[in-house]
């Protein structure tokens, strides 16, 4: 017999993680006139996406949501079943406070329409690329609220989106 550690071929495997910091890059790319832009575009990124990632604040930019069950109740079954139902997702963003023209501050007045494309697990300092995989939202941009201020802090502003479409997940882009 030997003294080797047995090799259990049933074990599951340790999946590879990807760090955040440095790893994410946000752009709004506003809507011109009644213009209707596929922002799932690389062309459309490149030509006008307003890059916004170091406006947000570290948790200034964290989408929610919420599925809704759908309940299926059968007779004389003693569980309750259920089904995926409706989707809600929200999207509120939290940003420095400032007057440069290319800030978020700046960008995202009330009433503007656009497109968040937001790119996860590669280096925020890498080019947008073809096939990238990114997050869209498109929206309408809420009331922008002064928030109040923190000691040893800057001045921040919060700001609800309004969705107008449903979520892009997951969606590769195109040249």
């Amino acid at each position: 017999m030997s003294d080797a550690p047995v090799q259990n071929s049933t074990a599951e495997p340790i999946v590879k993680s990807s760090q955040s910091d440095r790893r994410r890059r946000i752009q709004f790319i506003p809507r011109v006139g009644n213009a209707d832009l596929n922002p799932a575009s690389l062309a459309v990124i490149e030509a006008s996406g307003k890059p916004l990632t170091y406006s947000f604040t570290h948790d200034g930019f964290a989408p929610t949501g919420t599925q809704a069950k759908v309940e299926d109740k059968r007779y004389s079954l003693p569980d309750d079943l259920g089904r995926p139902g409706r989707i809600t997702d929200e999207l509120r963003v939290k940003y420095v406070a400032s007057s440069d023209p290319k800030s978020a501050d700046q960008i995202l007045k009330p009433d503007t329409e656009g497109w968040f494309v937001e790119r996860k697990g590669k280096s925020r300092d890498e080019p947008w690329a073809e096939d990238d995989i990114v997050n869209i939202w498109e929206v309408i941009c809420g009331i922008q609220l002064d928030d109040a201020p923190t000691e040893n802090g800057v001045d921040t502003v919060s700001q609800g989106m309004f969705l107008t479409a449903p979520v892009q997940r997951r969606v590769a882009l195109t040249a």
